[in-house]
């Protein structure tokens, strides 16, 4: 069984090699996503909206963990998203962004099994 810091590892792991499926295999299916603007969805097609919105405007999207914590079943880790804003929206401007965020979890939104 996979602890929760091994989870956020492969979750990163996966979104920076843009394997979706692999990502998405973290997750329970009960998973809730957030994101700016007011994005959130449960649920796997949640999760492949998530996917599609960051991955399809940013194909070049990375994300650089700064620091993860775990204890027992929860997680939480600061990271830097990065990536060239291409598709996706009519103000797409070819322009590189990067942005700090913070992301929480617990072992009810991942999956902690062995693939």
């Amino acid at each position: 069984m996979d602890d929760i810091k091994t989870l956020v590892s492969r979750s990163h792991d996966t979104w920076n090699a843009h394997d979706r499926d692999g990502w998405l295999a973290c997750f329970n299916d009960d998973v809730e996503f957030q994101g700016p603007g007011g994005l959130a969805g449960q649920g796997s097609d949640a999760g492949r909206m998530f996917w599609s919105i960051w991955q399809d405007a940013f194909p070049d999207c990375q994300v650089t963990m700064k620091v993860a914590v775990a204890e027992g079943d929860n997680a939480i880790q600061d990271a830097v998203f990065s990536g060239t804003h291409t598709e996706g929206s009519p103000h797409a401007q070819q322009r590189r962004h990067s942005a700090d965020g913070e992301k929480r979890g617990d072992s009810l939104h991942a999956r902690p099994h062995l693939s």
